[in-house]
């Protein structure tokens, strides 16, 4: 634009050179019939969606010749046609410049409708900038405009996009609701008493199904309504689907996800982001092909004012045959104003392209995150489940009921709890999201736990015929101070991975103390398998899950990966934070032998838990439990009460704090995450009334525990579901004292 102005300055500059022979520049006047010709053409290519069908020739005209349409309704007209395809250029800034214009004009003419049709233009404008306030401010005064003036069904401008603004701009899920719910009552009331017009009525119905999207997914996030929820999805997946509108459809199924997340169908759950992941791929694609073909119109365009200019300069040259020096001096200024214009014109092209290619690049990396956060909802949530399994199957072995079908699903919950775990531990380390935390070393019973391995990972071994054994270099109890989670988290994978590696034969754990130091000992941990052995060329992508998943498309690999190989990454990341290093050796044909050491301080005086519940100062204790889940408040009661203990229950919306007082509560275990309240606050609540030990129990990995908030909030100590009798056991004795009995 600057290049083009650069040249008509220039010829009419050259037009006062020339002593009385005056010419006009190609702006010439218009008549009425060939204005309103350009005005009528330019509405059928905006209507037309108009990066596919583009009629450059008369929005080119129509902006040559805006300046001197003198009718201030025309130039309303005008200016929303070019606001608008600038707009779909992504020229923001004139797109904006000729909308304001003409929403100057309607207002001074007091033609309101035109002027929330401008309007509506102009909030597209500020939402694809991000100028969310300009926006609002804009609408709240259109709002007051429909009230006040006779607008019809342009009274719905506002309400949609106050709606949008609320639900999809700031995420004020209830006003979006509020405006929601009337922009359906007033489009309702439009549709019955309004002259029928197919298409207003069109327009009405496109936008009634968008704002049942936004009232679908304001009702999900506030949990509301939820028999509406899949009937307005569905209802706009109907509506949408013969369109081929990717983008609206990858939203709808993607509150379709949100819904069944809400519900807990999983299958659901995983057609929807199916459905999902096709519709954004699907949407993505053709905003990428939209992009590619901007530089083409740009060009088109370029070629289209080329050749107006050309037609200009050879009327004027006919005009100045008899001045030739003129013309000379005439061709000289074209040639240097074309240079000038087409290098600004080719810059302002790149900065375009440039532009895009970040937006698009900005949408992949967003897609990226949203899939991660994705996984890593869908992981938190399964470990509720997993909690039950194990925590209720737990409490009925004890009761001896069909103890081998219980076993069976105990420990196919242990080893599904250990999948989740190695799911989330992978998502951290594949965002860079170490633990930066001081790590959580605590005395433990080292033999207690190698026994524990072996039982969690004993069922995996009787179902593929391996003979699964232990060896130690000591008897008895073994404790030491460490990182007992990540060991187990470490052995029960190597143990699993060799499980399934040694065919019929046999996994052995071998634990050896090779020295001590003061009160520590290392300690050399070796699980070994004598099955198929680990050839030279696959060992080195043993501990890279990504390069595994590859191999797996190789149907002539003789190498039977079983698995992504996500445990092995896992083991590799686990033992890097506890300084120490894996080791794998192994021959093929011949078995594999992974190996590490650790060193772990020594304490032979430490009391053990089973020492610490025949104290008789730890009897007759009142617990509480608060938790939003049922099942987890029946299976912590049991395990309460199989100690011998008095267990009250209660949920994040009771009466915590009367409940303690009126109950003498002795100790508090507190999930964290409540809907109604966290276990942050509410903790923090109790505190401020009450003096009581409150200890975390919650689902969450330790590595993704906030230490600091917990101190903040009077929480002393965590113990993660789901949790065995003996741990239990272990930090109620540690966090009862006699100041609390």
């Amino acid at each position: 634009m600057l290049g083009k102005g650069l040249l008509i300055n220039t010829l009419v500059v050259l037009g006062l050179l020339i002593g009385g022979y005056s010419f006009v520049s190609g702006q010439s006047s218009m008549d009425t019939a060939r204005l309103e010709r350009v005005l009528e053409a330019s509405k059928g290519v905006i209507n037309r969606d108009i990066r596919d069908s583009m009629d450059f020739d008369y929005i080119l005209e129509l902006e040559n010749f805006y300046h001197q349409i003198e009718d201030p309704l025309d130039i309303v007209k005008a200016s929303r046609y070019l606001g608008i395809y600038y707009r779909s250029i992504f020229y923001f800034q004139d797109s904006e410049k000729y909308i304001l214009n003409g929403m100057r004009l309607a207002k001074s003419i007091e033609e309101w409708g035109l002027y929330l049709e401008l309007a509506k233009e102009l909030a597209t404008v500020y939402r694809s900038l991000g100028e969310y306030d300009k926006l609002k401010a804009e609408m709240d005064y259109c709002l007051k405009i429909s009230q006040r003036y006779q607008v019809k069904s342009k009274e719905l401008i506002p309400l949609m996009e106050l709606a949008l603004y609320n639900s999809y701009d700031i995420q004020n899920y209830e006003q979006g609701i509020v405006f929601g719910k009337r922009f359906l009552e007033r489009a309702e009331y439009h549709q019955k008493m309004d002259a029928p017009d197919p298409m207003l009525d069109y327009r009405v119905a496109t936008e009634t199904v968008i704002i049942k999207i936004e009232l679908a997914k304001c009702y999900i996030k506030t949990e509301q309504k939820f028999d509406l929820v899949k009937s307005y999805l569905d209802e706009a997946k109907y509506f949408f689907e013969p369109y081929g509108d990717q983008e609206k459809l990858s939203r709808i199924y993607e509150e379709y996800l949100n819904y069944y997340l809400k519900l807990g169908d999983l299958e659901a759950v995983k057609a929807s982001l199916e459905k999902y992941n096709f519709h954004l791929r699907m949407s993505k694609q053709q905003f990428v092909q939209r992009t590619h073909e901007i530089p083409v119109y740009l060009k088109e365009l370029s070629n289209l004012e080329q050749e107006l200019e050309m037609t200009q300069m050879k009327n004027r040259r006919l005009n100045l045959e008899k001045q030739l020096y003129i013309g000379l001096i005439v061709l000289i200024l074209v040639l240097m104003g074309t240079y000038f214009y087409l290098a600004l014109r080719n810059r302002r092209i790149q900065m375009a392209l440039n532009e895009s290619l970040m937006a698009q690049n900005k949408l992949l990396e967003n897609v990226s995150r949203d899939k991660s956060k994705f996984f890593s909802v869908v992981s938190h949530e399964l470990r509720t489940p997993v909690y039950a399994i194990t925590g209720l199957t737990s409490v009925m072995d004890v009761d001896k009921v069909v103890p081998q079908q219980i076993k069976a699903i105990k420990h196919s919950g242990d080893y599904l709890l250990l999948l989740i775990n190695n799911i989330l531990q992978m998502m951290n380390f594949e965002q860079g999201q170490k633990d930066q935390s001081k790590p959580n070393k605590s005395y433990f019973d080292l033999s207690e736990i190698l026994a524990d391995v072996i039982d969690s990972a004993h069922y995996f071994a009787q179902q593929n015929e391996v003979d699964l054994l232990l060896n130690t270099t000591w008897e008895g109890p073994m404790w030491v101070k460490g990182e007992r989670q990540k060991l187990m988290q470490v052995l029960l994978n190597l143990i699993i991975n060799g499980i399934k590696y040694s065919g019929d034969s046999k996994v052995v754990l071998s634990v050896e103390k090779v020295g001590a130091e003061d009160n520590a000992g290392k300690f050399n941990f070796k699980v070994s398998d004598n099955g198929i052995g680990i050839p030279k060329e696959q060992q080195e992508k043993m501990f890279n899950f990504m390069d595994r998943i590859g191999d797996q498309d190789s149907s002539h690999n003789p190498f039977d990966l079983h698995g992504v190989g996500i445990g092995l990454f896992v083991v590799e990341k686990l033992l890097q934070e506890m300084d120490s290093k894996i080791h794998l050796r192994s021959e093929e044909g011949e078995g594999a032998t992974f190996s590490f050491e650790l060193l772990m301080e020594t304490n032979k005086n430490e009391v053990t838990v089973r020492d610490a519940e025949l104290s008789p100062k730890k009897e007759g204790l009142h617990i509480l439990v608060v938790d939003d889940s049922d099942i987890n408040l029946m299976v912590a009661e049991r395990l309460v009460t199989k100690l011998g203990y008095k267990c009250f229950k209660a949920t994040d919306s009771d009466d915590v704090v009367s409940i303690i007082l009126k109950e003498k509560i002795h100790l508090v275990l507190m999930d964290l995450n409540m809907p109604s309240i966290s276990g942050y606050a509410l903790s923090r609540k109790i505190k401020e009334v009450v003096d009581v030990p409150i200890i975390a129990h919650t689902a969450v990995m330790e590595e993704e525990l906030d230490r600091k908030l917990m101190e903040d909030s009077g929480i002393q100590g965590y113990i993660i579901k789901p949790y065995s009798l003996p741990a239990l056991k272990k930090i109620l004795y540690e966090n009862i004292t006699e100041e609390t009995q």
